[in-house]
């Protein structure tokens, strides 16, 4: 009776870190895809003034390409989590 018990509290368990992780990595991902795209627009809008304003910019360019990749990082995590929860393969023989 208690090792059901146990086991079902370990598929929770599994279930809020996969829920977690992808909150995280989809948040990390929009927020480095609105930092990227923000700033080469900005660029884009001053044009004229881009001289001067690459070497201000660059350091939240590569902010938000280093929170892009951490977001890729973090999923393949989640989905060896996911495998991990899936059954085996059932025989008919057995």
């Amino acid at each position: 009776m208690y090792t059901k018990r146990i086991l079902k509290n370990q598929t929770r368990q599994q279930q809020n870190l996969l829920w977690s992780a992808s909150v995280v990595s989809n948040s990390l991902l929009t927020i480095g895809a609105l930092l990227i795209v923000s700033t080469l627009l900005y660029l884009l809008y001053n044009l004229d003034k881009s001289d001067s304003l690459i070497l201000i910019l660059l350091p939240i360019l590569v902010a938000g390409i280093v929170l892009l990749l951490v977001s890729q990082l973090i999923r393949p995590g989640r989905l060896r989590l996911r495998r991990r929860n899936k059954p085996g393969l059932k025989f008919k023989n057995q």
